[in-house]
């Protein structure tokens, strides 16, 4: 009796992300999570006994251009543990945007673990050697990535333009204001908070510390913006005050651009030089005249000036620093004379 040939069972993953930005524009119907699944699930269940579907991963609002998802790395993790061996995409784009990160996946990661790939709508099968589509990848890979980048470029250039404008695009709020009901790139005074504000510049004014204003919102319970937006408990400190005084919204000017993302596939953000920056006056209404804040700027100035020169420079000087209010731990060295009897 010949004998009888062992049938390969695929453990099938099937990989669904829908990016923010995608959603946001408006991306066909037939991208959304609910019929990337819906689909995906039909097509497994139509490829024969052989194919076992052992999960579902999804990523919702996130982008393509990295593969730093949650639910893609589980998928990795799974198929490192022998968990799954096929992967399957409603398209190549799904997979991810970045052309050579994904190719890095579709050329090397998946061959070298024995991984089979199909992306359904562009015909792709990575273990199917006469698959012409499969040529085509490469190039696909390409498209998806330019795409990105348009898309990225013309995000970029609207927000510019909103910057430019002097409408606010930074997302949370200074403390003392919030986005205007009727327009959200519009702040408006939150009079709860800009009592706090007013409060912390008044005692400016009259020469108190950063350390003795910190003190009196301390002692009288004022709380801090997390405390007040999101219930969290946090510490007031002496550098979150230095923050509220510098900051020059309070005055009506709209200041943005101060930091951007280095580029559409790296996320980390750069800061930019001060002649980026844009910035519009009388944007909103001012909490703090600008006669005001500009003393207080000379008198922080004066304060930083007046501050003693470290003469000594101690063991683990720069690496201790407090639980509580995140500021560096001093060391001083007392010296003791002795006494003349």
């Amino acid at each position: 009796m010949p004998e009888e040939i062992e049938r390969i069972i695929y453990k099938v993953a099937i990989y669904i992300r829908l990016s923010k930005e995608d959603a946001d524009r408006g991306e066909d119907e037939s991208e959304s999570i609910t019929n990337q699944k819906a689909m995906l699930t039909e097509y497994v269940q139509n490829l024969g006994d052989e194919y076992k579907l052992i999960d579902i991963y999804i990523d919702p609002g996130y982008t393509g251009t990295n593969f730093n998802r949650p639910d893609f790395q589980r998928m990795i993790r799974d198929i490192q543990l022998g968990k799954a061996n096929m992967v399957i995409t409603k398209d190549l784009s799904r997979l991810g945007r970045d052309y050579i990160e994904t190719g890095e996946y579709i050329e090397k990661w998946f061959p070298e673990n024995n991984v089979r790939y199909v992306s359904v709508t562009d015909g792709i099968d990575t273990f199917a050697s006469n698959n012409g589509n499969n040529d085509f990848a490469p190039f696909k890979s390409i498209l998806n990535d330019m795409y990105s980048k348009d898309l990225s470029k013309k995000i970029r250039t609207a927000l510019h333009t909103m910057q430019q404008q002097g409408k606010w695009v930074g997302g949370t709020t200074p403390l003392g204001y919030m986005s205007d009901p009727n327009d959200k790139n519009h702040l408006i005074i939150c009079e709860e908070e800009a009592r706090i504000v007013r409060t912390i510049f008044d005692m400016a004014i009259a020469g108190k510390g950063l350390c003795a204003i910190k003190n009196y919102l301390i002692d009288n319970k004022i709380p801090t913006t997390k405390q007040i937006r999101y219930n969290k408990a946090t510490f007031w400190t002496n550098r979150t005050i230095k923050t509220i005084l510098r900051r020059e919204t309070y005055t009506g000017v709209t200041i943005q651009n101060k930091r951007s993302r280095i580029s559409y596939k790296n996320r980390k953000i750069k800061v930019n030089p001060k002649e980026q920056w844009y910035v519009v006056e009388n944007t909103h209404t001012p909490i703090i005249d600008k006669k005001k804040f500009d003393t207080v700027q000379k008198m922080l100035v004066a304060q930083d000036y007046d501050r003693n020169e470290k003469k000594n420079n101690f063991l683990l000087d720069g690496l201790l620093f407090c639980y509580e209010c995140g500021h560096r731990i001093g060391v001083r060295v007392v010296t003791r004379r002795k006494k003349c009897t």
